[in-house]
């Protein structure tokens, strides 16, 4: 059922794309027990809290009464990309944290952009600053981006570019919640639930390219989820036909082995 309602929330029209709700679904594709309930009252007593409706407001809402903040001991711990356990736990990677000042945002009318840069994730707010939410949403200069892109990169010096900065949509943003999620359980070991976040990864539209696509679909059959990997081949088939026989034939032979 968590499965199916992931699926029914990030194929939704881009207007009815709810991070939080997202999100909740996606957790419960990891968890056996998910407090929607819970998880929605945290973040409306945190929207609840913000007495200034401006960013600065809902940045000190969420990080200073809030007690949010980043879990820099056990970075890629798989609770960090998991909404109702960030929100429990009041800590979570970038990205995580990022969520939850949208959704707070939201709530008290604020927007804020979620912005992908090389290897970290920041906030686009109203005013056009860059915010980075796993220093309690503090204010980036161009200058400081590029020296966290430098630190990452082995510092290695590269030159601010500006494309860093401009906001992703919404399935973009849990695109890569899930490959974080892939990455954290590949570090434990535990395959399975790396192929799940794969699986569900194969279910986000327009993110993937078609190469990417076909690299994921080729993962998933490796790794046993052949009806997953076969529906895939069989959407690049219909996307792409001048290699479609290929591809079904391959989804065929996997859809095969199901019996």
């Amino acid at each position: 059922m968590s499965y199916d309602a992931f699926v029914d929330l990030v194929n939704r029209p881009a207007d009815d794309l709810r991070l939080d709700r997202i999100c909740l679904a996606l957790s419960a594709c990891f968890q056996p027990i998910v407090d929607d309930a819970g998880a929605f009252g945290v973040l409306d007593e945190v929207a609840g809290n913000v007495t200034d409706r401006s960013p600065d407001g809902v940045c000190r809402a969420v990080f200073d009464h809030g007690g949010f903040g980043g879990d820099a001991d056990d970075y890629y711990a798989p609770e960090n990309s998991l909404l109702d356990r960030v929100l429990e736990r009041r800590l979570g990677m970038p990205i995580t944290l990022a969520v939850v000042v949208i959704e707070v945002g939201r709530r008290v009318d604020v927007p804020f952009d979620g912005v992908g840069m090389p290897g970290h994730f920041v906030l686009l707010d109203v005013t056009g600053q860059v915010r980075d939410p796993f220093a309690g949403g503090a204010v980036r200069s161009n200058e400081e981006c590029a020296a966290i892109v430098q630190r990452l990169h082995g510092g290695r010096r590269v030159a601010f570019d500006e494309r860093w900065l401009r906001p992703v949509a919404p399935r973009v943003i849990v695109a890569r919640i899930l490959a974080n999620l892939e990455r954290s359980f590949q570090l434990r070991g535990e395959r399975q639930q790396a192929l799940t976040a794969m699986e569900l990864r194969a279910q986000v539209p327009q993110v993937l390219d078609p190469r990417g696509r076909r690299r994921l679909a080729d993962a998933l059959g490796e790794g046993g989820r052949f009806g997953s990997a076969a529906a895939l081949y069989e959407a690049l088939a219909d996307a792409h036909p001048d290699a479609a026989a290929d591809l079904r034939r391959q989804a065929t032979q996997l859809r095969a082995r199901l019996n």
